[in-house]
């Protein structure tokens, strides 16, 4: 996606599902906290479906069955604080 900062100054960007996917598949500690603040400042507007089916997707081709759960954990958080009303 393009941002244009300003006339003649545009930056590529990639979305939050993007993001999520490369930290997953990095998996370092750093990029598990990475991952852990996109969803929740996202919440629930992210595309949960694609990043699993991107993620399922390196599950088989890097044959890393935790890549999922990666995702799985710090978004079932965001959905258990947010069911909580806070």
């Amino acid at each position: 996606m393009d941002w244009e900062l300003e006339p003649g100054k545009v930056v590529r960007l990639c979305s939050a599902e993007d993001l999520i996917i490369h930290k997953a598949v990095a998996g370092r500690p750093q990029d598990l906290r990475d991952i852990e603040g996109v969803i929740y400042r996202q919440g629930p507007t992210l595309d949960a479906a694609t990043v699993r089916r991107w993620l399922g997707a390196f599950v088989e081709v890097l044959a890393q069955p935790d890549l999922l759960e990666r995702f799985e954990t710090p978004w079932r958080k965001m959905i258990e604080f947010r069911g909580r009303g806070t």
